[in-house]
């Protein structure tokens, strides 16, 4: 349960009635929970403080809401639901420490209420959740639509039989793709409320959703979704969420990885919009909480998990975006930049080379607070692999057909030539293809003690990442044979260093 509820009859149950923040409920007590925008115009008397936290128990004047809370607090005594969690009311926005516990209870908080409220069409908290528009109407006039589940062009034909029924037939424009987008209804897709970053857990956590869109009311949970022109049920679609996939025991390793580094982090959640940009890790924390609960995925790591922790390290960033290089966590982790990520480089899973693994990970949270899903403001991890010196040219993209370079900072450059002196680990293979990860060593007086029982008291020099490389030698195996891989071997020696 969360710490503190609205609770929604403490004075009257009329929809426009008082209501008041408690913070001792009954035991699995039902209650409703908001998604929606913030903006910019949500100043701090409209959300909970610890100045006004005291007065906010005794009693919260319904016209002191914002349309958004006013809406979602009418919807939740319609349905005759008692408690309401909004973030901006439930949090003390002012203390970080009771922003980052409850933060981080955001699998339990979504996770366990009875539905959700998604303010879809309103881009703040002003916009509200209803509007006097139904798509249902303009179909019964036009007889032409938007499909709602992937929005393709869907046309009705009536016909009157000569029993006096009217025959109806509709026919849909089949592009229908099963992906992340394929699986939210169309008109959620593009609403202001899908683009923004907190959002995309609240939608995978919440066992129930009533979307509230520009155009329809729609229906999801994780069985299916269901829109008010009722495409959906009419053709009998048949919808598994991520978050059963990712749950489901025989969701293989292949599977796994593709959910949650291309649907789920590149080709979605990177792309999102945050007010605070340090929360991009906190943001997916419940989701990745929920995932370990339900599968043996190893540790979590700044957004990583520590099994197949190669495939995990070769992410790379979208060139076409402006880079910026903040410092809330380690060079690592996908999340150390605020520009959206490349899916090139994860067309193919590729094989951990025997040389690489994992020893230990050291990860920097919040002083006083020690969470595994919360904030990573730095840290390292401890890998074992075949580590060499490399020089290649920096310009970003293919090059000669024989390697790819894509370095996480295009600002980058190398010597006058264009020729990067940098140091590769080798992560695995693909056939031909071998993939490296690009760093830079750090400051030589830099050096770390191994923990005990790992190499005795070896110390080992710090790395940071700068990119990743593939390398095709399949021009080496034509002139050398089977020797043109080891050819290049010598290059490359067994060692255990440190990413920071």
């Amino acid at each position: 349960m969360p710490k503190r509820l609205l609770d929604l009859t403490s004075f009257s149950d009329n929809e426009s009635a008082d209501l008041r923040l408690v913070e001792t409920v009954v035991p699995n007590a039902p209650y409703a929970t908001l998604s929606h925008c913030w903006g910019s115009s949500l100043t701090a008397e409209r959300t909970t403080t610890i100045a006004n936290l005291d007065e906010r128990k005794v009693r919260i004047h319904f016209t002191s809401l914002t349309p958004n809370f006013r809406d979602a607090v009418i919807i939740s005594r319609r349905l005759g639901i008692r408690y309401l969690w909004i973030d901006a009311m439930c949090i003390l926005q002012d203390s970080q420490h009771d922003w980052v516990v409850e933060s981080a209870k955001m699998a339990e908080v979504y996770g366990c209420s009875l539905l959700t409220i998604a303010a879809d069409a309103s881009d703040d908290s002003f916009g509200g959740c209803f509007n006097a528009r139904s798509v249902t109407q303009a179909h019964l006039v036009t007889g032409i639509a938007k499909d709602a589940r992937d929005g393709s062009l869907a046309v009705e034909v009536k016909s009157q039989m000569a029993n006096g029924h009217v025959s109806s037939v509709v026919f849909l424009e089949p592009t229908l793709r099963d992906t992340l987008k394929g699986l939210t209804p169309a008109p959620c897709r593009n609403s202001p409320l899908m683009e923004r970053g907190w959002v995309f857990q609240e939608k995978l956590l919440s066992p129930r959703i009533i979307h509230f869109t520009s155009s329809q009311v729609v229906w999801e949970c994780w069985v299916g979704s269901q829109t008010e022109d009722l495409f959906t049920t009419a053709f009998g679609w048949e919808q598994r969420t991520l978050t059963q996939m990712m749950r489901s025991e025989s969701l293989g390793i292949r599977q796994f990885l593709n959910i949650w580094y291309r649907d789920f982090i590149y080709e979605d959640y990177a792309r999102r919009k945050f007010t605070k940009r340090a929360d991009r890790l906190v943001a997916i924390a419940g989701v990745a909480k929920s995932i370990q609960q339900h599968r043996r995925s190893g540790r979590y790591l700044a957004g990583i998990w520590e099994s197949n922790l190669h495939y995990g390290l070769s992410w790379s960033v979208d060139m076409q975006e402006e880079v910026h290089m903040p410092s809330r966590a380690p060079s690592w982790t996908w999340a150390s930049h605020d520009t959206p990520l490349s899916a090139d480089c994860w067309k193919f899973l590729f094989t951990k080379d025997p040389s690489f693994s994992f020893v230990e990970a050291e990860l920097k949270c919040i002083p006083g607070i020690t969470q595994e899903f919360g904030h990573v403001n730095g840290g390292s991890i401890t890998v074992k692999g075949k580590l060499g010196e490399m020089k290649l040219h920096c310009e970003w993209g293919p090059r000669f057909t024989l390697y790819d370079v894509r370095l996480d900072d295009k600002a980058r450059v190398g010597d006058r030539d264009g020729i990067l002196a940098c140091h590769g680990l080798l992560l695995g293979s693909r056939e031909f293809t071998r993939y490296f990860l690009l760093l830079e060593q750090c400051d030589d007086r830099v050096l770390f003690k191994l923990p005990r029982g790992v190499d005795g008291n070896q110390k080992v020099k710090s790395f940071k990442r700068i990119g990743i490389c593939t390398w095709n030698f399949r021009p080496y195996y034509r002139a050398y044979g089977s020797d043109g891989w080891k050819n290049w071997k010598w290059m490359f020696r067994k060692e255990t260093l440190k990413l920071c």
